[in-house]
């Protein structure tokens, strides 16, 4: 057990892993908090970067990646651009932070990863960091091996059969299913820039912003065969909770549990 004043000194070091403190190594006074709301300055940085940054259960990169998914899917773009900094800052390259936004982009959606993808460009300009980003998608590929491998990718996620579509609307969910393997699967899960856990933790950051529980319950299950230990995802949402606040992270912590029950 820690002391609170324990508590609050560890968030300076973990602060500074961030990028986030002054010449002092004390950490930088949170604007308008720190005369509107000293105690909520206190808290924050008690709470938040003191106790659940610093804890062991999930490494500081995936902790990186999960505010960073969570922030994009919340559409907060100054908070999202100090996070992409504290990425850089404890070593997450360029590329992959890229990478991350392009994986929600079917998940939160376009105007959400295009906003995102700004403030990283901005950031990186600003840093005056040069990014070399993977060119992989080949648009002269024949579109019946982009769905193949995104239905190999699918079942190596998944472990999902194929279900056969029927009744009146049969021809437009066959679309639908095809686009998904083409381009979620085939064109963006399928991309060498970032590993598959961390992937599944972008994803199941997007999805707990937004709510969506029967995704969630798909991709705790996701989780476990990408290696994410059980600890790992709790740790996951504990995480989120500093940004989602508890009602979402709590949700999401109770459809892993049922999920659990049901093995």
């Amino acid at each position: 057990m820690s002391t609170l004043e324990e508590r609050f000194e560890a968030s300076h070091g973990l602060r500074a892993r961030l990028g986030r403190v002054g010449p002092d190594g004390k950490s930088l006074p949170l604007e308008p908090h720190h005369w509107v709301a000293p105690d909520l300055e206190r808290i924050i940085g008690e709470a938040a970067f003191g106790l659940v940054w610093n804890r062991e259960g999930l490494s500081i990169e995936h902790r990186c990646f999960a505010t960073i998914s969570a922030l994009t899917a919340m559409d907060r773009e100054p908070q999202l651009k100090a996070y992409i900094e504290g990425a850089l800052n404890v070593g997450i390259p360029a590329e992959q932070i890229v990478e991350s936004l392009m994986h929600l982009f079917f998940y939160v959606g376009a105007p959400l990863v295009n906003s995102a993808m700004r403030v990283a460009a901005r950031v990186f300009q600003e840093q005056n960091i040069s990014v070399q980003p993977d060119r992989i998608y080949d648009p002269t590929e024949d579109e019946e091996a982009l769905f193949q491998r995104g239905q190999a990718k699918r079942r190596e996620i998944l472990d999902d059969p194929d279900t056969e579509t029927t009744g009146p609307l049969a021809e437009v969910d066959q679309a639908r299913e095809r686009y998904s393997r083409e381009y979620l699967w085939g064109a963006i899960w399928s991309r060498p820039g970032l590993d598959m856990q961390s992937r599944v933790i972008c994803t199941l950051s997007g999805l707990t912003v937004l709510g969506r529980e029967r995704m969630i319950r798909t991709y705790v299950e996701a989780a476990e065969r990408v290696g994410l230990t059980r600890a790992q995802v709790m740790e996951l949402f504990m995480h989120l909770s500093i940004y989602t606040g508890f009602p979402c992270a709590w949700s999401a912590i109770a459809v892993a549990k049922d999920v659990w029950r049901s093995k």
